[in-house]
């Protein structure tokens, strides 16, 4: 393959990048930012409550609901909040008082971590889920990076505007999943 050859082929695989990218975050700009739904709608896991357990420990409090898939989403948002007290110079009942006011905040910052943690998955896939060595490769190389979003399109959108465990499997478990394709691939054991 010649260098301008080369150079198309990484100028295309950029180009589909960026449209991947704008299309996850696009998504989330609109759903959640221009046209969002209140933060009271109803949703099959309980959003208020991961939020409200989040917030116990600015309030020298335990977590009070724990639930197994939830607990971890709960610490998750205690950091976001963490990050929210330290951003905005808060002191812990500031922020308590800030997101009881508005609760939307908290979750768009929530739901926007989740839309940069996906889009970011779906750029790793793309550029090292599969080599790209030639044109040919491009086309397994982007639909392994799409296939989440193109084979369960209302499920796997979903998860970008709603503050659940479930929503961290693309952003986080495939991720991980990445991280071990990767160490297979250095042909290293995993040591664990």
């Amino acid at each position: 393959m010649t260098p301008a050859t080369r150079g198309r082929l990484r100028a295309t695989q950029a180009g589909i990048t960026c449209l991947l990218v704008l299309v996850i975050v696009g998504f989330w700009v609109y759903v959640d930012l221009l046209h969002p739904a209140p933060f009271f709608t109803p949703k099959y896991d309980p959003e208020m409550p991961y939020l409200l357990n989040s917030l116990a420990i600015f309030k020298s409090r335990p977590y009070a609901y724990i639930d197994h898939p939830g607990t971890p989403l709960e610490v998750v948002g205690t950091l976001i909040l963490g990050l929210i007290k330290v951003t905005q110079g808060l002191t812990s009942d500031e922020l308590v008082q800030t997101v009881l006011a508005d609760p939307g905040t908290f979750l768009r910052w929530a739901h926007g971590l989740l839309a940069v943690g996906s889009a970011l998955t779906a750029t790793l896939i793309l550029w090292f889920g599969h080599p790209v060595r030639r044109w040919g490769d491009l086309l397994p190389a982007t639909s392994a990076a799409v296939a989440f979003y193109a084979v369960h399109p209302s499920d796997a959108f979903e998860t970008l505007s709603y503050w659940s465990h479930n929503s961290l499997n693309f952003p986080a478990g495939t991720l991980l999943l990445l991280f071990l394709l990767w160490r297979l691939r250095r042909q290293e054991t995993a040591g664990w």
